[in-house]
């Protein structure tokens, strides 16, 4: 037999959490192109390509129609809207690694 009003619901609310924002880069180089600048990193040594890969075709910003030099010529995105590439860059411009 259930005791409706005596017992303690055991449903408890899942806690609130704030949304975690991704911190936008908003590093930019300033008259040169991320695909320029790779170039020559990669003429000197200081970067490499990557083996390519095809990122998810149902990604919002999957494009068939751009490929990266930064992943060997893969399909899916642009070398210029790379993230990682761009904050690789970034550190080495702060570090004092290039200047640009």
């Amino acid at each position: 037999m259930h005791n409706c009003g005596t017992s303690k619901s055991k449903f408890h609310p899942r806690p609130k959490f704030a949304k975690r924002s991704k911190e936008k880069d908003n590093f930019t180089l300033h008259g040169k192109s991320y695909a320029s600048l790779f170039e020559r990193l990669r003429q000197r040594g200081m970067s490499t390509t990557l083996l390519g890969y095809t990122p998810y075709r149902h990604l919002r910003n999957f494009d068939p129609n751009v490929r990266c030099a930064y992943h060997s010529g893969a399909q899916g995105h642009n070398i210029e809207d790379y993230r990682d590439l761009k904050i690789e860059i970034k550190n080495m411009i702060q570090d004092g690694s290039i200047m640009v």
